[in-house]
């Protein structure tokens, strides 16, 4: 019977929508959930002329719509750190590559003190502050103290200049570990 089929076949984009859906999803989640409704597509029979053509149409509208998210910075970034998920699902080796090198542009820019974006990291603090009496700048919240904190807090490591070669020994390192 077709209509059984047809509700087989879009089963799991039901599943996906009420996953997205929920009050508490991450980001990272994007990319394996559309790779994972292109498999069940891709595994689908398509020889069946009553539902090979909707299998078609889903594909094309799948890619039309998420084919950017593994040239966003945001998503792959969010997904690659994702212990869950690491590089599972990128398509291309590019992908892999590029949120690497981002990882370690920001693990750089962190150290050296360099915005990564264009907004300044400071001109949101100088506004937190608050003036005492005495004319001290006093933090308003618990995490604007820890930042305090940190910033003044010494570094663990002796020779900074080492720090990239730090920072990508431990992104090897992530990478080698088996996922959760």
């Amino acid at each position: 019977m077709p209509i059984d089929k047809v509700i087989t076949l879009l089963r799991p984009f039901e599943e996906v929508t009420k996953e997205l859906s929920a009050a508490d999803v991450s980001v990272s989640l994007l990319i394996p959930l559309i790779a994972t409704l292109e498999r069940i597509l891709n595994d689908f029979d398509s020889t069946d002329e009553l539902i090979g053509d909707t299998t078609a149409v889903l594909k094309q509208e799948l890619f039309n719509k998420f084919s950017f998210l593994e040239n966003e910075v945001l998503f792959i970034t969010a997904t690659f750190i994702d212990p869950r998920y690491k590089v599972k699902f990128f398509k291309k080796t590019l992908t892999k590559e590029r949120v690497i090198c981002h990882i370690l542009e920001l693990l750089e820019d962190s150290q050296t003190g360099a915005p990564s974006s264009s907004r300044s990291p400071n001109s949101k603090r100088a506004r937190l502050d608050k003036i005492d009496d005495s004319g001290e700048k006093k933090p308003l919240s618990f995490k604007d103290t820890m930042t305090s904190l940190m910033d003044t807090s010494g570094s663990d490591i002796e020779d900074e200049d080492d720090i990239p070669l730090i920072a990508y020994q431990n992104l090897i390192h992530f990478l080698i570990r088996k996922s959760i």
